[in-house]
């Protein structure tokens, strides 16, 4: 079993979370899939959610806070579908439709657009002591 918060979340988020957040069944993402463990005899992962939100509220997070953190729960879930091939041009992007799929649920929850978000993946930046800027493109196997 991977992280409790992944299955917290998608055990007890709303149907309005769920839309917002583009939430997808656990056997939906490929980093859950690999564990082969959804579940924990004796947690009751929809209620271990309420009670993760409740703590943050009595921590003093605020709502909009505790939904950027959700929102970036599930993009880390949708990035875990993302794979990388070299076209034949040797450009680097998403290996398939799921990989592409991905993405675009991973870029609003991130505040990106599609196009942002793959450069960001696909591409390393240098910045040097002068205020330089360099960037450039890496294989498909360093975006992994």
């Amino acid at each position: 079993r991977s992280f409790h918060v992944f299955y917290y979340l998608l055990a007890g988020a709303s149907d309005a979370e769920r839309k917002a957040l583009r939430l997808a069944p656990a056997g939906g993402y490929a980093m859950l899939q690999r564990s082969g463990c959804a579940t924990v005899r004796g947690l009751d992962d929809a209620r271990e959610y309420g009670a993760m939100r409740s703590a943050m509220a009595a921590v003093g997070l605020a709502e909009e806070t505790q939904s950027a953190i959700l929102r970036l729960v599930s993009a880390v879930l949708w990035l875990g579908n993302v794979a990388f091939a070299a076209s034949g041009s040797g450009e680097v992007g998403p290996r398939d439709a799921a990989a592409r799929e991905a993405l675009e649920h991973a870029a609003p929850l991130l505040g990106v657009d599609v196009a942002t978000l793959t450069k960001s993946l696909t591409h390393r930046t240098i910045s040097t002591g002068l205020g330089e800027r360099i960037t450039s493109p890496l294989a498909a196997e360093e975006c992994a």
